[in-house]
């Protein structure tokens, strides 16, 4: 019954011309519609480009503003205003001291989520250096009030002087001369060790 319904629907459309792409002609028959000719607007310029962005940040920060005015809150800036007006204005932007590092070390990953800020895929190729690397350990090792090194890709692991890295900072983090402390993360996806060479 059901196929005798879908047969029905389908001969009811084809004889009636409900084709997409066609319509019916004087004699009743069918002929196919001209297609119609699309014509892509011409690409915009750099200077357009950074126009049009400038207009949308104005616009959101408008809405932004009415939206805190209606709850009856101030806006970041405001807030910043006030507090280097305030007596308190030294303490309030004097700048801490760094204590965590956190270092992506390629964007290369064994996987391609919608959510990944940073766009990362098994296409991507862009990953650190061993100079780079080098720099960062003596950085690390010169600056004593850091106390956590995080490291993030990308799938990190895929890099392949990312042993190489880790290595050095644990040469870093164990010294004996130091006394300080030294957490190294590894932001892990888990599904990439079990690509090959890393087991």
């Amino acid at each position: 019954l059901a196929r005798r319904l879908v047969g029905a629907v389908l001969a009811r459309r084809f004889s009636t011309c409900e084709v997409p792409g066609s319509a019916k002609s004087a004699a009743g028959g069918c002929e196919t519609k001209k297609e119609e000719k699309f014509s892509m607007p011409p690409p915009l310029t750099a200077q357009e480009l950074r126009r049009l962005g400038m207009q949308k940040q104005r616009d959101e920060e408008k809405k932004r503003r009415r939206s805190l005015k209606e709850m009856n809150l101030p806006m970041f800036e405001d807030t910043i205003r006030s507090k280097i007006a305030s007596e308190n204005s030294d303490s309030f932007l004097t700048r801490r001291k760094t204590k965590t590092v956190q270092i992506n070390i390629g964007l290369f990953c064994n996987q391609a989520c919608n959510h990944c800020h940073v766009e990362s895929s098994p296409q991507r190729t862009e990953s650190l250096d061993q100079a780079s690397m080098d720099r960062i350990i003596e950085l690390v090792k010169k600056s004593p009030e850091i106390s956590t090194i995080d490291i993030t890709g990308g799938a990190p692991e895929l890099n392949p002087l990312f042993r190489y890295f880790v290595d050095g900072l644990c040469l870093v983090r164990d010294d004996p001369e130091s006394t300080r402390k030294l957490t190294i993360i590894d932001r892990c996806n888990l599904t990439c060790l079990y690509e090959p060479g890393q087991e």
